[in-house]
């Protein structure tokens, strides 16, 4: 199991932050590895880009509380040997919001050789994931 957490501050209101981050479509625009992030009926199908590898989940909004709670659950779309859970904690702070972003990839089977390499690698794309959220939300000059 990998699992990353981490928390980053936002220049918009919660109400805002959560409008984003709930339609996870936009996960493409923030996320580096996601290479492919579309809406697909109650939920997303999402292509990870890792290790020159493609790999795509299916997630579904498990949990949604407006302006301050949400959870993605799925799994892979081909052999249902990748699970994960996102999850975005949102409060108010006097500067817009803080989003606590909360990740865990459980691998099934015989790929759960792979957990202590996932987890280096998993920290490093979630490092990159918040930095991109924060620049996305940065005020253009």
């Amino acid at each position: 199991m990998a699992h990353y957490r981490a928390d980053v501050a936002l220049p918009v209101a919660p109400d805002e932050a959560f409008a984003y981050l709930a339609d996870y479509s936009h996960a493409a625009q923030w996320d580096p590895s996601v290479a492919e992030a579309v809406r697909t009926g109650e939920g997303f199908r999402v292509v990870i880009a890792f290790y020159g590898r493609r790999i795509p989940l299916d997630l579904a909004v498990d949990e949604s509380r407006p302006g301050e709670r949400l959870v993605f659950t799925g799994a892979g779309v081909n052999d249902k040997k990748v699970t994960a859970r996102i999850e975005f904690s949102i409060a108010a702070v006097e500067s817009g919001s803080s989003v606590t972003y909360d990740a865990t990839l459980r691998l099934r089977g015989v790929m759960r050789l792979l957990d202590k390499g996932l987890q280096l690698a998993f920290e490093n794309m979630g490092d990159k994931a918040m930095r991109g959220l924060a620049a996305h939300f940065a005020p253009r000059s």
